[in-house]
């Protein structure tokens, strides 16, 4: 998988620099100008929308099989803190534990809105 991912960014790297007037610029530059992000922010992006739509109930499959809910006494953060369910080697490369740590860093305000395009939307706002 890191190396399917590896390639892919190597080609993003190699089509932008392609652009009449962007080989001198830094990868980031032309990432920004041509409106693209890393590989790698795309793929935390989409973990934070599947962990919305499964905590929020707009998907078929229970949240519950992949993560565990925070209990709430005491908490500071939002209502949806998580917990990984296990933990191994294995484990820390699939969906559910590569969300955790982002999606617990999002404020109250972000995963409490109601819809999913008003949750892209908070996610765009704050740099996803």
């Amino acid at each position: 998988m890191q190396k399917d991912k590896d390639v892919l960014e190597k080609v993003q790297r190699r089509a932008t620099r392609m652009i009449r007037g962007y080989r001198t610029l830094t990868y980031e530059e032309r990432l920004e100008r041509c409106g693209l992000t890393t590989l790698d922010k795309r793929r935390h992006r989409g973990d934070l929308i599947k962990t919305y739509k499964l905590m929020t109930n707009k998907e078929a499959i229970p949240f519950w099989r992949f993560f565990l809910l925070a209990n709430r006494s005491g908490l500071r953060e939002h209502r949806y803190k998580l917990f990984r369910k296990s933990e191994g080697a294995i484990k820390q490369k699939i969906f559910s534990s590569r969300a955790i740590e982002d999606w617990n860093e999002l404020g109250d305000e972000t995963v409490s809105v109601g819809t999913i395009k008003a949750f892209k939307t908070k996610l765009g706002q704050i740099g996803y």
